[in-house]
């Protein structure tokens, strides 16, 4: 279980990591058959669409569509950090890495416990 957790925590963290680069850093069109960035904007614009769709008053409607590309960046910076922490929890799991405070843990020593 150990194995998978390591490996999974491994994936997540540098699938973020090069999913970021292709998208802020790279000059061209990214290859690849799944992105992070990509399953976002599929799952993200259809509903944002549909409900701009739905204003009747134009002005309004191209407001509501102006907010989409700014607020999805700042989304797409959330989702990729929550990544970045699952991720790096999943790889303390693996390596069973204590979760206890430090200086909770000096004390006992100091008392025998």
């Amino acid at each position: 279980m150990q194995i998978v957790a390591l490996i999974a925590g491994l994936v997540c963290c540098l699938g973020v990591a090069l999913d970021a680069f292709q998208t802020i850093i790279l000059p061209r069109r990214p290859a690849g058959r799944l992105r992070i960035t990509q399953l976002f904007y599929l799952l993200t614009w259809g509903p944002w669409s549909a409900v701009a769709q739905r204003i009747g008053n134009k002005k309004v409607r191209e407001q509501v569509y102006s907010v989409y590309g700014p607020l999805s960046l700042l989304l797409l910076l959330v989702l990729w950090a929550v990544l970045l922490v699952m991720g790096f929890a999943t790889l303390y799991v693996a390596v069973e890495s204590p979760f206890a405070d430090a200086m909770q843990m000096q004390g006992q020593v100091r008392l025998g416990l």
